[in-house]
């Protein structure tokens, strides 16, 4: 008994140890106070306070982990050399943009591990400095349309760790010089077509940790890309030039791989990670590249689909994934399948996704486009319509895709009465 009383005591000291540096530690950051040139920062009540002048030798502010949860609007506007300013492990539940609305050399915004739900399209208007954006472990859902729209010196946005479900279109515009965005460890799915067209200047793109299962049309011709992060993610098939960028490295391991199209790589790719994915086989023109899946086999070569027939790569033995043969394109319903090009136009490869508008336009004088066919598109060639003799072709042919080039007699010359070009004009 008296060990056990014994012991509760002391449980109970380390209780109350345990309560007093919690309390302590409260404490310290209520009352800590954090420096800045000649002004001194405060926490009261969750309230961030300013006091002293320090307006143009300020120019970098710490205020991590001081349970901040309010700051008032137009605290920092005497700042006016202000260039930095860290909001890590805070209570906030906004951007503080009314405390920061007038600094326009603000470069570093850190705004990790707040309680941020939402973003407006005001919040960082007048912040045309910022090269600097973290927003990560946030509450974010979503993004406002436009809310970026001001930051075209944005360099490195991050907005990791956040529950964002889908990307759409407007997230992005205006950030046009962006390099390196992070989006990993949401629970993005989707990403609606043209949303990525305002950052083709990307090097650096992470989707990683996202249940992104659907990527085509969804990624613009990026310009200069060396990493790709599509690594834990729910992709099962790569289609055809899917990656047909400027591209590095990509990762796609951990995702549900059973087929990836023999051209769905661009000729710049220089190293792709695949572990994790229960494929069975890889084009040899990749093989050599792959860095991480040691049991590969190399595929047999790709085979024509039969119109109609179902897409998706078989899985049993090395068989790759087919592809549509000349004159057909791509269709989904429910699954992939082949169908002829609608008239007007034309598919001329095999393995290409889609058909492409016949050309139109008329050739040069004295010559005519041939029909386009489904597995071609037209050609110019040589009308064949005028007299023999001293005549001359004056215009291409009308219509555009018929034999039939407006001609005219020599220089000198016009039809005689039997409709010979040899009477002359003198």
């Amino acid at each position: 008994i008296a060990h056990h009383c014994g012991t509760m005591a002391g449980e109970g000291k380390l209780a109350l140890a345990v309560t007093l540096i919690a309390a302590l530690m409260v404490k310290g950051s209520e009352g800590s106070e954090v420096q800045c040139g000649s002004c001194t920062l405060n926490v009261t009540a969750g309230v961030l306070d300013l006091q002293g002048s320090c307006e143009n030798d300020c120019q970098s502010l710490d205020l991590r982990n001081l349970q901040i949860q309010e700051i008032p609007a137009g605290l920092f506007a005497g700042l006016s050399a202000l260039q930095k300013v860290d909001l890590t492990n805070n209570l906030l539940t906004q951007v503080p943009s009314s405390a920061l609305s007038n600094n326009t050399m603000l470069t570093t915004l850190i705004l990790r591990s707040n309680s941020i739900s939402s973003i407006s399209n005001t919040d960082f208007v007048n912040l045309t400095s910022l090269v600097d954006l973290d927003i990560s472990k946030n509450q974010l859902s979503s993004l406002s349309t436009g809310w970026a729209e001001s930051l075209s010196s944005l360099l490195y946005l991050n907005i990791s760790y956040n529950k964002l479900t889908m990307l759409s279109e407007g997230d992005f515009t205006g950030l046009v010089n962006l390099q390196k965005l992070d989006l990993s460890s949401n629970v993005i799915e989707s990403i609606a077509p043209t949303t990525l067209d305002p950052v083709i200047r990307l090097i650096y793109l992470n989707l990683a940790s996202n249940q992104i299962s659907w990527l085509n049309g969804t990624l613009p011709m990026f310009e200069n890309m060396t990493v790709l992060d599509l690594s834990y993610n729910s992709l099962t098939i790569l289609d055809s030039a899917i990656f047909n960028f400027t591209v590095s490295i990509i990762n796609i391991s951990h995702n549900n791989l059973t087929c990836i199209a023999y051209n769905a790589f661009s000729m710049s790719v220089q190293a792709i990670y695949l572990a994790g994915n229960p494929l069975t086989c890889l084009d040899p023109m990749w093989n050599t590249l792959v860095r991480d899946y040691s049991s590969l086999n190399v595929c047999t070569a790709p085979r024509t689909c039969a119109p109609g027939e179902i897409l998706p790569c078989s899985t049993s033995g090395d068989q790759q994934m087919c592809g549509c043969d000349a004159g057909y394109h791509v269709v989904y319903d429910g699954t992939y399948k082949c169908q002829p090009c609608p008239s007007g136009t034309f598919q001329s490869q095999f393995g290409v996704d889609n058909c492409t508008a016949c050309t139109m336009t008329p050739c040069a004088i004295g010559q005519y486009r041939t029909q386009c066919q489904p597995t071609g598109d037209g050609i110019c060639a040589n009308c064949t319509n005028k007299m023999e003799g001293p005549t001359v072709y004056v215009s291409s042919g009308y219509p555009y895709d018929s034999n039939n080039c407006a001609w005219d007699c020599d220089a000198g010359l016009m039809l005689s009465m039997d409709s010979a070009c040899a009477v002359s004009c003198a």
